[in-house]
């Protein structure tokens, strides 16, 4: 691709790094990307993908760091939680994240299942919560 009309475009959309509504009414994003009508191709997907689950990951084991002890089911399982809810709302376990420190995984995985979370998402809190309970 031209580099000179990569810069005309960059020039002439802008970019934003969050959707917005362009003057024709379409949810753009990026350097005027058309998602509306042309969505997003699957490598830039899978991109995404890696993206979110790096930053998860990142978030979870920050936050606490014991759980890096955990099988890799069980991390698995949390770092689905915080893909899917963030670690804003992930912290608000507070009961689940206590049992999960003394590894009472029973009761843990029935305090994920006790929440909004699971009201919300019930097949996946309750894939989940098997995993926390039977690693």
């Amino acid at each position: 691709m031209n580099e000179e009309i990569k810069s005309i475009l960059r020039k002439n959309e802008g970019l934003s790094l969050v959707p917005y509504h362009c003057p024709a009414g379409k949810v753009t994003i990026g350097y005027g990307h058309n998602l509306t009508d042309n969505g997003i191709p699957i490598h830039i997907a899978e991109q995404l993908l890696d993206y979110d689950l790096k930053q998860a990951q990142k978030q979870l084991f920050k936050n606490y760091p014991s759980y890096s002890e955990f099988s890799e089911n069980r991390k698995n399982a949390l770092i689905d939680m915080v893909f899917n809810i963030g670690i804003v709302s992930f912290k608000k376990f507070k009961n689940m994240h206590r049992y999960l420190e003394i590894k009472d995984f029973d009761m843990a995985a029935a305090e994920m299942l006790n929440s909004k979370y699971a009201v919300d998402v019930p097949k996946r809190a309750g894939r989940n919560a098997k995993i926390i309970k039977n690693g």
